[in-house]
């Protein structure tokens, strides 16, 4: 098994005890890395989840300051409590005394394993016995998951897509409102299908904002009644009453103009809105999973979103991973577009080659999901039983040049230059050609608006005069 393959074990002690005896057991089993403090445990967490945590539950050689609990004696339990707020990474608890009220604690708080110090100076090998039990169960874990999410079209078994199949399982049965984030084309509608799904409501009703007129918005999604404007000749129930007893999908809720912001927070709040041009309202049983691809709490900020809103939406939130974080997972998604349109559009396509597959895995794919599959379906149509290298590397060019149709002067030019050039040129000029506008701008380079700030901050690109 190469290096990267190992593990990856996160030790959190402040003392560096466990981190030693580590060095002096486990030889090269795992990877592994040292942190001395909660805070820096959380921030590791999040940045690349580990394989398992190794985590010592006294702490006495840290500054107070970087407690995230109150006593050192149970600065474990306070980092354990904090980690489960957001990831059900496998955790062990090495203790100096393992009481068998503490045990009890740790585990209802979700520690997967509790080991003495005393044990394991007497048994060296305890540790690896422990860490291999962990690690077998949670692969278990891992591997149902992947199943049973792929068969719902929420393709991938990378640890960012793990992380989301957890996520999905938490909040499925319950009826708390979702909020999923991510850039075009990451799929936040399969996602919040598959919610849908393992809830066992129905039906799913998804509403896309950004592809209703305006001024159709309310009446669409509230519905109206006979005679409430020119043109109403009968009732017509909305997308909120259509979803009654199941789950209403709103995609691109950042687009909500802000009168009617207050209309969706009433109905979160009280279950019933008014229809336009009635008298009574109408209770309804809907489940609300909304999506953006747009920084919302920077909207907030902008006064271009309720903030009272904002948090209602907000009671669980998934944050989707682009396709750039998760490249493992292209493989799994090439060889799930291929059958899918094989057997859906007739294509006699019955395999990849590993060029093809590889080539893919090394592009960027700044449209994500969306883009692959575009790409993939393009190739076959190219394709003669097997997908090459030759038909995806034509079906890139070609989507290429169909999204910026150029002339052989300009081609000659593009070509000569650098890829982080062309990048910072296409970000540049979407600014201009937007006024500065950074949601309009991102909308069009088909990226999420907090990416477009990094990269406009990482060019440093500034309007003149800031």
């Amino acid at each position: 098994m190469s290096v990267s393959n190992l593990p990856e074990i996160l030790i959190v002690d402040d003392g560096g005890d466990i981190k030693s005896y580590c060095d002096r057991f486990l030889g090269n089993r795992y990877r592994y890395y040292w942190v001395d403090n909660g805070y820096d445990a959380i921030e590791a967490i999040k940045k690349s989840e580990p394989d398992l945590v190794l985590l010592d539950k006294n702490f006495t050689k840290i500054s107070r300051s970087r407690l995230i609990g109150k006593y050192p004696e149970n600065e474990g339990i306070a980092i354990l409590q904090k980690m489960r707020e957001f990831s059900k990474v496998p955790v062990i608890l090495i203790t100096s005394y393992a009481d068998p009220a503490s045990v009890r604690s740790a585990i209802k708080l979700g520690a997967d394993d509790y080991i003495e110090w005393d044990v394991l100076d007497i048994d060296a090998s305890l540790l690896v016995h422990r860490i291999e039990k962990v690690l077998k169960e949670s692969r278990l874990e891992e591997n149902l998951l992947v199943e049973k999410y792929n068969a719902l079209g929420v393709i991938g078994r990378s640890k960012p897509m793990v992380r989301v199949f957890r996520q999905i399982e938490d909040i499925a049965k319950s009826d708390v409102t979702v909020l999923i984030i991510g850039e075009t084309g990451t799929g936040k509608e399969v996602v919040a299908r598959a919610i849908h799904d393992v809830s066992g409501r129905k039906p799913f009703i998804p509403v896309n904002l950004s592809a209703l007129p305006k001024e159709l918005v309310e009446s669409e999604l509230f519905g109206f009644r006979r005679g409430a404007f020119t043109g109403a000749h009968q009732d017509k129930p909305g997308f909120f009453e259509i979803a009654n007893g199941g789950t209403l999908f709103i995609d691109e809720v950042s687009e909500l103009q802000r009168e009617l912001q207050v209309k969706l927070l009433r109905v979160l709040e009280d279950k019933a809105f008014f229809p336009l041009g009635s008298k009574y309202s109408v209770k309804v049983d809907v489940r609300l999973i909304a999506a953006t691809n747009q920084p919302l709490d920077e909207l907030v900020k902008d006064g271009g979103f309720r903030e009272d809103l904002y948090y209602r939406l907000k009671v669980y939130t998934i944050e989707l991973p682009t396709l750039d974080e998760r490249k493992e997972d292209i493989p799994l998604l090439v060889d799930h577009f291929v059958s899918l349109y094989s057997r859906s559009r007739g294509f006699e396509v019955y395999s990849v080659t590993e060029e093809a597959v590889e080539y893919l895995v090394a592009q960027s794919w700044p449209g994500n999901v969306r883009q692959l599959e575009n790409c993939v379906l393009r190739a076959l149509t190219y394709a003669d039983r097997i997908l090459t290298l030759k038909d995806v590397v034509t079906a890139r060019e070609k989507g290429i040049e169909e999204a910026i149709p150029i002339g052989a002067e300009l081609r000659k030019v593009l070509s000569s230059m650098k890829l982080q050039d062309l990048e910072r040129l296409a970000i540049e000029e979407a600014l201009k050609s937007h006024n500065w506008n950074y949601s309009e701008a991102a909308n069009s380079l088909g990226i999420g608006r907090s990416t477009l700030y990094k990269k406009a901050e990482e060019y440093g690109i500034k309007k003149k005069g800031k």
